[in-house]
C-alpha cells in the first residue's frame, strides 16, 4: 500500500509535458513564490512522479479487484433471482405466502 500522504500540497492537475518540462496550471503561481515554500512543493511533486509507477500499479490491482467484486455481485444478483423464482413457484397460489416471502426477501432488516 502507498503512502499518499507524503503528497499532500502538490501541484493539482492538470499537468502537461512540454518538450522536457512539466508544466501545470498554475506553475507560474509556484515559480513566483519562490523561497522555501517553492523548494517544498518542488519536493513533493518530485516524490509523485518518482512514485508514478507505483501509483499505476495501484490503479492497476485496484481495478482488478473492482472487477472481481462485480462479477461476485452479478452471480449473487443471478442466485437471488433464481431463488425468487423458485420461491413464487412454491407458494403460487397461496397469496398469503408470496406476501411473506417478499416482505422477508425485500423487506427491512431486523
Amino acid at each position: 500500500m502507498i503512502d499518499t500522504d507524503k503528497y499532500e500540497g502538490h501541484t493539482p492537475a492538470p499537468w502537461e509535458i512540454h518538450g522536457e518540462r512539466i508544466h501545470a496550471q498554475d506553475a507560474c503561481k509556484i515559480g513566483n513564490v519562490g523561497g522555501k515554500i517553492a523548494t517544498v512543493i518542488e519536493e513533493i511533486n518530485t516524490h509523485l512522479i518518482a512514485d508514478s509507477p507505483l501509483l499505476l500499479e495501484e490503479v492497476k490491482r485496484l481495478r482488478e479487484e473492482l472487477d472481481g467484486r462485480e462479477a461476485y455481485i452479478k452471480r449473487l444478483s443471478e442466485q437471488l433471482s433464481r431463488a425468487t423464482k423458485w420461491a413464487y413457484k412454491q407458494v403460487l397460489h397461496n397469496d398469503s405466502a408470496m406476501m411473506n416471502f417478499d416482505d422477508y426477501v425485500w423487506g427491512e432488516e431486523e
